[in-house]
């Protein structure tokens, strides 16, 4: 047997086994680096989304109180005009129109589409009734749809008087539902509102609205008790509301970012349609779904409504982007950047140790070929330290708060948004330590924290506080870690912040 040729079989190293590890120590760094890309990604979208809810939320918040309040104020157009029989022995026909073109109801308050007075007559009081009322500058002045009953409730006042002359004299009291919101604010002796109603004489485009009712009783009256009310009740002051009218006061510029619905009840009941959608005043593109929905049943003057909201495009056109389809093209760009390091690292020493098996030069061929091999790792290692800077400046882009210090606690870095968080540029922070940015007390936190970290090299979680621009306190997540050189020292420390809700 040739002795060259044994020599030869016995130092060939096993090229399909030992080398394995160091290739798949490689695709382990592949792996987590696609990883925290991916979660970077993740966190990202989930930060857009939350921001965009709560964006959402502020609107259709702003928009309830907007409704709300919009309602109360016409619930004191009423009772202004209940105190103007409560000042007066009667109140005629022109000292109504004085006092309502005064307050200017068809200028101030959109929405409202006529106010009026109903009168409570007994059906033994009629002829007296109506000969007072024609006395009073309306000598055509007659009862239509006379309901039948022991009194009727007759529309006596109506301003603008001039579309609303077909709707003087009417007995509501022939109305089931209209009869029932009077006796509900006459018993409560408080402003009631009625379901949804078909509303005559509106504006053109105006199909459904409803009442607001206000109970009138005799000056001087006792009206502690229902019975004492009912025995007691001069009539009602009321507001025709026009649904479309309402909405487009209260929605003003806020209408082009959400979709709203209104329905009278606690169900979403299309016969109880008030506004939105089926009135066509949305214009969403068709197979258009809404990124978010809400719904939420308003309690106003005795009666619910049902309101829901949707977002429109121009909505999500609003709200700001996620970075995360950068983040995680920048990560998966630099986690094969380090895969190829790491392939080349495994593959250098591969070389290296073939070649030390099948090397026969002399001594100072070796050495040169060492040389050579520890050149090559170093232009690794510089590699490495490249990769590093890249990840920085991924990390720049993130939405957290970062910030770098040196041993002696001062800022060394923090990216724009700490910055933009404290209200100063970097160049401002950079030397300052926790006392020269916050209050003595979140400093010695802040310290306390920093130091542990720095003396015992340890990773530390902590709630911490930070204060903003204006000197307001934020409860944030601090991650702390130390930060080392290329030797394995200690060189400061690096924090992670983001606001808690």
């Amino acid at each position: 047997m040739n002795p060259t040729g044994n020599a030869a079989t016995s130092s060939t190293p096993d090229r399909g086994g030992s080398f394995h590890f160091p290739r798949l120590l490689a695709w382990v760094v592949l792996v987590i680096s696609l990883g925290a890309s991916a979660g970077g990604w993740y966190v990202s979208q989930e930060n857009a989304d939350l921001s965009a809810h709560r964006q959402f939320d502020e609107e259709t918040n702003r928009i309830i109180s907007a409704l709300r309040q919009r309602l109360l104020i016409y619930q004191d157009v009423l009772h202004g005009c209940a105190g103007l029989f409560a000042a007066s022995v009667s109140v005629e026909r022109a000292e109504w129109r004085a006092y309502l073109e005064s307050v200017s109801v068809d200028k101030r308050f959109p929405g409202i589409a006529g106010v009026g007075f109903i009168a409570h007559v007994p059906r033994g009081g009629l002829d007296e009734f109506l000969r007072a009322t024609r006395e009073d500058h309306a000598p055509d002045f007659t009862v239509q749809d006379d309901g039948g009953g022991d009194a009727l409730m007759i529309v006596k006042y109506l301003e603008p008087e001039e579309p609303h002359r077909a709707l003087l004299g009417r007995d509501i009291a022939g109305d089931a539902e209209r009869r029932l919101v009077a006796e509900k604010a006459r018993d409560a002796g408080s402003v009631v509102m009625s379901g949804r109603l078909k509303l005559a004489g509106t504006a053109p485009g105006t199909n459904y609205g409803f009442l607001l009712m206000l109970p009138v009783f005799h000056n001087g009256a006792t009206t502690a008790t229902v019975e004492q009310r009912r025995q007691n009740i001069e009539g009602w002051v009321f507001a025709r509301v026009a649904g479309d009218q309402l909405m487009r006061g209260v929605l003003e510029n806020q209408s082009s970012l959400l979709d709203i619905e209104i329905y009278d009840g606690t169900t979403p009941d299309p016969a109880n349609h008030l506004f939105g959608a089926e009135t066509g005043t949305t214009s969403e593109p068709p197979g258009f779904q809404p990124r978010f929905k809400d719904e939420t049943v308003l309690g106003l003057a005795g009666r619910n409504w049902t309101v829901r909201f949707s977002s429109k495009p121009t909505f999500e056109a609003a709200t700001p982007r996620s970075f995360g389809t950068m983040i995680g093209a920048g990560g998966a760009v630099v986690s094969l950047l380090l895969f190829g390091i790491a392939w080349s690292l495994t593959s250098t020493r591969q070389r290296a140790l073939a070649m030390a098996w099948d090397m026969t030069a002399a001594l100072r061929q070796t050495n040169e070929q060492l040389q050579r091999v520890i050149a090559e790792r170093q232009r690794a290692e510089q590699a490495t330290k490249d990769s590093q800077a890249l990840y920085h400046a991924l990390v720049e882009s993130l939405p957290l708060h970062i910030v770098r210090k040196d041993l002696q606690g001062r800022i060394t870095f923090a990216n724009q948004r700490f910055c933009n968080e404290i209200g100063r540029s970097l160049k401002e922070i950079s030397g300052k330590t926790n006392a020269d940015l916050f209050s003595a007390e979140l400093a010695r936190d802040h310290e306390r924290n920093d130091s542990r970290v720095i003396e015992t090299g340890d990773t530390l979680e902590a709630v911490e506080e930070i204060q903003d621009a204006a000197g307001q306190k934020k409860k944030v997540k601090a991650i702390k870690v130390a930060a080392r050189d290329g030797e394995g020292n200690v060189t400061g420390l690096l924090a992670i912040l983001w606001e808690l809700p």
